[in-house]
């Protein structure tokens, strides 16, 4: 069947539109005269003309500036058959002509209001997230202090946190606003919260783990757990669920984005580890004392101790006398 229509499809400033080309022949161009005007200041006045033939189109270029690529290819100024579906590049502009039963991407479904993912678009989870934040940081500064202080005291240490935090909603939206031309400030504000509240949160869970297990690996490997992947993660939860990107898309603009973040953290760790290599550091579960006292292993005895202690003194004591022995 012949196709008696085209659709231009133009990309500007990230933003995709369509016209229909349904009388022939068509001139695309900067010009206002022009049946099909684009913007781009690379593009001539009267840069291109699509007619239509018996048997299929054909495309011409009537640009002696930029001249025209077609699939990469440069076109000459004298006329050539169209094969659908093409692109074309005018200058620096890049442009798809499409069949009008071509496919168009399936439609992406919204997150319910009372789904799993609604705290990305709800205002009140966003607010609940923030006040948590804000409560979690103040208990966390509270309790390392070692002396009591003014209230006004802990609110200082809770303003730049909160400053950064909103500063990281912001960021999030302008660049949301500049990829897809519109705000989406509620979602960047509940991933900017959770991205300052989880750490806490895990790291509460590691010292627990510590004391409970008696031993240091839960802490670390939620600690880097939460370097390495919380931010990627967040990130891939914002573009899937707020922009609707394509999982893979999300993924790897997620790595790119926090490469910088990544790198800053792989430096860290190799200089803890060099650090741990010269020194016997005091573990973390001593360090981390729960009035609870929930632990898995039995707390040894104080006689126990004791009689162990005799022992290993006693075992020293006989080797230092042999040694004294063998030398007179």
């Amino acid at each position: 069947m012949s196709v008696e229509k085209l659709i231009l499809e133009t990309t500007q400033r990230g933003v995709k539109s369509y016209h229909k080309l349904e009388k022939f022949p068509v001139i695309i161009g900067r010009g206002f005269d022009s049946d099909v005007i684009i913007s781009d200041v690379t593009v001539s006045p009267t840069h291109l003309k699509i007619d239509r033939l018996e048997d299929g189109f054909e495309i011409q270029n009537l640009s002696s500036e930029n001249g025209t690529k077609l699939n990469d290819v440069p076109l000459s100024e004298s006329p050539q058959s169209l094969s659908i579906p093409a692109e074309v590049r005018l200058g620096d502009f890049k442009g798809r002509i499409l069949s009008p039963t071509a496919e168009v991407a399936p439609t992406r479904i919204k997150s319910a209001s009372n789904g799993w993912f609604s705290f990305l678009s709800n205002p009140y989870w966003a607010g609940f997230f923030v006040i948590i934040t804000a409560i979690a940081i103040a208990a966390g500064k509270y309790i390392s202090t070692p002396v009591s202080q003014d209230s006004l005291m802990y609110l200082s240490k809770v303003l730049p946190a909160m400053l950064l935090m909103l500063a990281l909603a912001l960021l999030i939206a302008s660049v949301s606003r500049l990829s897809a031309h519109r705000w989406a400030f509620v979602p960047a504000l509940s991933i900017a919260s959770l991205f300052l509240l989880l750490p806490l949160v895990f790291e509460y869970i590691g010292q627990f783990l510590d004391y409970l297990l008696t031993t240091d690996w839960p802490s670390t490997i939620l600690k880097h757990s939460t370097e390495f992947l919380l931010l990627p993660i967040l990130l891939i939860l914002y573009l899937t669920r707020v922009h609707y990107i394509r999982v893979i898309s999300a993924i790897g603009i997620a790595v790119l984005v926090t490469m910088p973040v990544t790198a800053f953290f792989i430096s860290d760790m190799v200089d803890q580890m060099s650090n741990r290599s010269g020194f016997t550091p005091m573990p973390n579960y001593n360090k981390s004392l729960s009035s609870l006292d929930i632990r898995l292993k039995k707390t040894m005895e104080v006689s126990d101790f004791l009689e162990q202690s005799e022992s290993v003194l006693n075992e020293k004591v006989e080797k230092l006398l042999e040694q004294a022995r063998d030398q007179y």
